[in-house]
């Protein structure tokens, strides 16, 4: 455990929010932390949705603070402001008062306790719901706030150094320290679909295949290494081309355009550079775009006249350039 969180590939800074529910997985990474770098500065997290019995709330902040009392490190705690009634509405409310605590603590990262089974059941719920390689590619160990939250908090930082830690090494970390960490009641209703894929899909298919969570795991990495490979191609033709890019702003709009001639050759670019340097375009103008809204940019950048409606913008072709523009708001 102390050799995965002191080996990770990412720079830990001197000030870290760890964020602990007083689950096995948030504990241990909790003691691990201090334990590797015992000269920084932490803060441990607790944080109550208010979907659950107040008493088992209550009982989990006591775990968290007496835990970070015993390891010398500051405790915070919070709660959600409003109702919360979905998974999606659980996860930005608790990132949204993550980036909260890092902001009013000039603390730029907060360590999550993701391990190797996390990154297997992301992998795989990404693929079911349809995501590309971005999405199957699940989790970096070193990514940016996984919300939108604006403002002064853009710096902020979303760190996972037990990905390459199985669970059951981390039971094990714990048994070493004797601490029986507390489990979370709705971690068992199959009612939630990562429940449901943990508790019953991914089981069944260990049956057909017991490597199924390490080989998600793995081509989970590899479809990473490949997907950052081709947005480091995608930046290096962005810079080659930046001579002829135009990018224009006005009272109304961002417009970027790209010319489709010999001097830009996007018509004759492969798809997956396309589709990384669309990508790269549409977040530098604050746009998002669906698979769909991919294939057809690509099949009209041979073509005048072609258009892709978007939310707060659009992509359109005329007989000199490919155009993305977004509206200002």
């Amino acid at each position: 455990m102390l050799e995965a969180v002191s080996s990770c590939e990412v720079e830990f800074p001197d000030s870290i929010l760890i964020a602990c529910s007083g689950g096995p997985d948030s504990t241990a990474l909790l003691i691990a932390m201090v334990k590797a770098f015992p000269e920084s500065r932490y803060i441990a997290g607790y944080f109550n949705h208010k979907i659950r019995d107040q008493a088992d709330t209550t009982r989990e902040a006591h775990f968290v603070s007496d835990i970070a009392s015993k390891l010398g490190i500051e405790f915070a705690t919070g709660d959600a402001s409003n109702l919360i009634e979905t998974e999606e509405q659980a996860r930005i409310a608790r990132y949204k008062w993550l980036a909260e605590v890092c902001v009013e603590n000039a603390i730029s990262a907060c360590v999550t306790g993701h391990h190797s089974n996390d990154q297997a059941e992301t992998a795989f719920f990404n693929l079911i719901r349809g995501s590309g390689a971005k999405g199957f590619s699940a989790m970096n160990p070193g990514a940016y706030w996984p919300i939108d939250i604006g403002g002064g908090a853009n710096h902020l930082r979303i760190m996972r150094p037990l990905l390459t830690i199985w669970q059951q090494d981390i039971h094990q970390y714990l048994n070493s320290y004797g601490i029986k960490a507390l489990v979370d009641s709705t971690n068992e209703d199959t009612g939630l679909i990562r429940n449901r894929l943990r508790l019953d899909v991914i089981p069944t298919l260990k049956e057909i295949n017991p490597g199924i969570e390490q080989h998600l795991v793995s081509l989970a990495s590899d479809v990473r290494s490949d997907d950052q490979y081709l947005y480091d191609l995608a930046k290096e033709w962005l810079g080659t081309q930046s001579d002829v890019i135009e990018r224009e702003s006005t009272p109304d709009q961002q417009i970027v355009r790209i010319p489709r001639t010999r001097k830009a050759p996007i018509k004759t670019l492969a798809k997956p550079l396309f589709a990384r340097i669309l990508r790269i375009i549409a977040n530098e103008l604050g746009l998002k775009l669906s698979r769909t809204q991919i294939d057809t940019a690509y099949s009209i950048r041979v073509r005048s006249g072609g258009t892709v409606s978007l939310t707060g913008g659009n992509i359109s072709t005329d007989a000199k350039s490919f155009i993305v523009s977004a509206v200002k708001s």
